[in-house]
């Protein structure tokens, strides 16, 4: 079923499907509620500056950047941040987006609370909507409760400026 609020249409698609669930299932309403409006909030945004965003990769990074506040996400090694956009770089690996698309929510999710970083990026990581407002969103996956053991090995460094955008293109 299409929801559309504030003329910003949530994607109907399996992965946003997956997404809304998984992050369901691990959040309680308040932080479930608030993945949604940062979605919302940065599709409009980037609307307002003429930007052209992935509505998937926006929904996932929004719905997935506060998923390492969660016990069945969080870790004792790293930042909530790193955790949260951790799990939406699996998420969309295991579900067929490239490690391009995958990079660029890892890094809009992990930088979400620094949003000076990425003006030291790449030119592309500067003309994003905000990385302080994740307009690249999260997506969720099928899979059992997360084991550290089971994950990919996050980024270990920043992609060149080929690559680097906390906005990613709607081209796949």
């Amino acid at each position: 079923m299409t929801e559309t609020i504030a003329g910003i249409t949530v994607p109907d698609t399996e992965l946003a499907r997956a997404a809304t669930e998984l992050v369901r299932e691990a959040t309680d309403d308040n932080v479930f509620h608030h993945s949604r409006r940062v979605f919302f909030f940065g599709m409009i945004k980037a609307a307002h500056q003429g930007k052209q965003v992935d509505p998937e990769l926006a929904y996932v990074g929004g719905m997935f950047h506060d998923l390492g506040l969660t016990p069945g996400y969080r870790t004792t090694e790293r930042r909530f941040e790193v955790d949260g956009a951790q799990a939406a770089y699996d998420f969309l690996r295991e579900h067929g987006r490239s490690e391009e698309e995958a990079r660029a929510v890892w890094f809009a999710i992990a930088l979400h609370t620094t949003p000076g970083i990425p003006n030291h990026l790449s030119p592309r990581s500067r003309s994003s909507p905000s990385a302080s407002s994740p307009t690249c969103s999260a997506s969720t996956s099928t899979r059992s409760p997360r084991s550290s053991a089971r994950r990919s090995s996050p980024p270990t460094r920043a992609p060149t400026s080929r690559t680097a955008s906390c906005t990613p293109s709607t081209t796949r």
